[in-house]
């Protein structure tokens, strides 16, 4: 009877903690707020990816107030970018992967700037493999602006 009782109160015990475990699940993922992925490559000096809009080599996404995006990067060549206004910076080396995470709580217009790293690419010429270097310029905007409702 004992045994009985000591393994039914197992059982009990057993079946609360993975309620509370589950609970706990839930609540954490209510707790998530959604980010937005962008995809986004620099190829010859140039940005692509399918949420880049372009206008004289300059490009452009929109982005609401108080979403968070996250910036998939991918380079062909050694670069640093900097998202100025949120002053987020990342360096890249040729071939190499990165991210930049915002949350856009700030509205307005924000340059992403490239930077050819000068040293990376005298280094590759000193091996062989020299990239033809970008100019250091303005790469594209982020557009934060407030979400529009339907009576907009």
């Amino acid at each position: 009877m004992k045994g009985m009782l000591k393994d039914l109160l197992v059982r009990v015990c057993l079946a609360a903690t993975l309620l509370c475990v589950a609970a706990g699940a839930q609540a954490a993922d209510r707790g998530k707020e959604p980010v937005r992925v962008i995809k986004l490559a620099v190829a010859d000096g140039d940005i692509v990816g399918p949420d880049v809009k372009t206008d004289r080599r300059i490009g452009w996404m929109m982005v609401n107030l108080g979403e968070t995006i996250e910036m998939r990067l991918s380079t062909d060549e050694h670069i640093s970018l900097h998202l100025h206004g949120y002053n987020v910076a990342v360096r890249l080396a040729k071939g190499e992967r990165s991210r930049i995470r915002i949350k856009a709580r700030l509205p307005g217009r924000f340059p992403l700037a490239i930077k050819t790293l000068v040293s990376e690419v005298q280094k590759d010429a000193e091996e062989g493999k020299a990239d033809h270097p970008s100019e250091d310029r303005m790469l594209f905007y982020v557009d934060v602006r407030p979400r529009q409702t339907a009576l907009q």
